[in-house]
């Protein structure tokens, strides 16, 4: 859904706009590439900036293409040294826009290098687009640590902002460019991984127990959160690191032996 708006948003809606395009990361660049040139059929005036570039020549893409593709830091850093270039982008899309904003922050919001980036792009309209925007994150002020939606927190720090969902989207022609895929689930049965995971879950329950207990027995104050949330508090608690440490590596190893072929 994301890939087939991006294209129409670069080709269509804003086909005269000039335009940067952030991706999040060096694999979401090249795949993203990939499917604006060769499966929706190209996008005119396509410039991509990538690290490593000397920084003259990123100024010239910059300058010479109307639809720009790059991460935000290589951005940045060619903004830093060309700040007249700012000034040129009419409309930023920002691909997996849930990154921008910290999971678990005090006083600094916004992920680097967005803590800059978006201030230095001050006659831009910025359109985001996320497929698993988080329901929350916290904010820890000087008194206390705030549950808080990210929308909200998005919608503050890019202003005059309006949200559009995909239920909105799908009553349009978006239909026509949509590839769908069938998935069939097939169960995998094999005798020993399932012995494996038995034997981890039985550890993740016996190191829960002992968490349980370290905190009931140390730190009643924050036992009854703890039940009531056990995934949420814990990153909170004073308590033995290493037990901790355990427990995560735990689930991370029974995760990944689900994950085994």
């Amino acid at each position: 859904g994301k890939r087939v708006l991006s294209y129409r948003l670069l080709t269509e809606v804003f086909s005269n706009k000039k335009i940067v395009f952030f991706l999040q990361t060096h694999s979401s660049l090249q795949e993203t590439l990939h499917y604006l040139t060769n499966e929706y059929g190209g996008v005119n005036g396509l410039g991509v900036i990538r690290s490593g570039l000397d920084k003259n020549y990123r100024k010239h893409l910059l300058e010479n293409n109307r639809v720009i593709l790059t991460l935000p830091i290589v951005f940045l850093n060619t903004i830093k040294a060309f700040p007249e270039l700012a000034g040129m982008f009419e409309i930023a899309i920002i691909n997996e826009v849930d990154e921008i904003i910290r999971r678990f922050s005090h006083r600094n919001v916004l992920c680097v290098p967005w803590n800059k980036l978006i201030p230095s792009l001050t006659n831009t309209m910025f359109i985001g687009m996320s497929g698993t925007l988080r329901d929350d994150h916290f904010i820890l002020d000087e008194s206390q640590l705030q549950l808080r939606k990210e929308l909200s927190t998005i919608s503050e720090f890019i202003p005059n902002s309006a949200l559009i969902t995909i239920e909105e989207l799908i009553g349009t022609d978006l239909r026509e460019y949509i590839k769908y895929s069938e998935v069939h689930i097939l169960p995998v049965k094999d005798s020993r991984t399932a012995e494996i995971i038995l034997k981890l879950t039985a550890l993740i329950d016996e190191t829960k127990e002992e968490i349980m207990h370290t905190v009931r027995e140390f730190s009643p104050q924050d036992f009854q959160k703890l039940q009531q949330n056990f995934f949420q508090q814990l990153p909170f608690l004073s308590i033995e690191t290493e037990l901790v440490e355990k427990f995560n590596r735990l689930l991370l190893l029974r995760k990944y032996v689900y994950s085994m072929p």
